[in-house]
């Protein structure tokens, strides 16, 4: 299976995730425009706000929207290039594949990946993921698609500030 991920336009930070067929399986919106710390995810199996904890704090924290209820919080390592994701006791790891590479997967905590990610380059965000077998019936499996543009998005705008 593959999912699209798409940026309509590039003055406004709105992130559609299709799957190829042309099921649309949510959006993802950030509150403010200058603000790079939180955003709202509207899909058809949930919703939920991805924000930092503080300004200064690199501690992500996933909630539920209608309940407020923190469902995860994790951190990006960049020297490692991997960040260590538990939802509903499951272990999940996001992790850049290479130095070179513009590759991230998801994967579960015995190394089997779930999701790949090939964002290409240009002034809109643009991501083909490509999901293995049978993890889009994954519980968390939209979440886990959200969290990983969200992270996409954060390395993407670090990178163009250099």
């Amino acid at each position: 299976m593959q999912i699209q991920i798409t940026q309509p336009s590039i003055w406004k930070r709105i992130f559609l995730v299709q799957i190829v067929n042309g099921n649309l399986l949510g959006e993802m919106k950030y509150v403010n425009a200058f603000v790079q710390a939180q955003a709202e995810i509207e899909s058809i199996n949930g919703n939920w706000i991805i924000r930092k904890k503080s300004f200064w704090s690199r501690e992500i924290q996933v909630i539920e929207k209608n309940s407020q209820i923190i469902l995860s919080s994790f951190f990006y390592n960049q020297w490692k290039r991997e960040m260590k994701c538990t939802l509903d006791y499951n272990n999940f790891i996001f992790r850049s594949k290479g130095l070179w590479q513009r590759k991230y997967t998801w994967e579960n905590d015995k190394g089997e990946m779930l999701l790949e990610y090939i964002p290409q380059q240009g002034l809109k965000f643009n991501s083909t993921a490509t999901v293995a077998g049978g993890a889009e019936k994954l519980k968390q499996f939209s979440l886990l698609v959200f969290i990983g543009l969200y992270q996409l998005n954060a390395i993407r705008t670090t990178r163009s500030m250099y």
